[in-house]
């Protein structure tokens, strides 16, 4: 039983840090998502602007083409990085991910309060694996500046 306690204890360590990991990389990755749809939006809008501007007056200073002509570049690309990225996608990901890996953790928590036999354990114990091994198969990777910390954090509450 002592044993088992054990990697119950492990376990939980480890779930804690999958479901809180991810709920922080749908966080990381919302931010950029919405960092970079504000910087498109806010420079195409600027270049429309000046574009508009620049025809409606007889003379047009050369600078402000230039200007326009770097922006609507840099316009571009920010929506051609962020299409590449997929970050909606990869936000709805790790939130289902989180969601599997709390679900299963709070199985486990609710087992390590039960009183059950060995064998019982055995069984609820594998019934936990398989169903964190579906998670896991499902989950995007954890970028490594949000997983080694907090890995390094329950290690050490430990």
């Amino acid at each position: 039983m002592k044993m088992k306690e054990g990697v119950m204890d492990e376990w939980l360590h480890a779930l804690e840090v999958m479901h809180i990991g991810h709920h922080k990389a749908a966080s990381y990755y919302s931010k950029w998502h919405i960092w970079m749809g504000i910087s498109v939006i806010v420079i195409s809008t600027f270049v429309g602007t000046s574009i508009i501007t620049s025809v409606a007056e007889i003379y047009t200073v050369a600078y402000v083409e230039l200007i326009a002509g770097i922006l609507s570049f840099i316009a571009a690309s920010l929506a051609g990085i962020q299409t590449f990225l997929n970050l909606e996608s990869r936000i709805q990901k790790h939130h289902s991910a989180a969601a599997g890996f709390g679900k299963v953790r709070r199985q486990l928590e609710q087992l390590v309060h039960l009183s059950l036999h060995d064998v019982d354990i055995q069984e609820k114990l594998d019934e936990i694996r398989s169903s964190w091994d579906e998670v896991l198969g499902n989950a995007p990777n954890l970028p490594a500046h949000i997983h080694d910390p907090l890995k390094a954090e329950k290690k050490k509450d430990q």
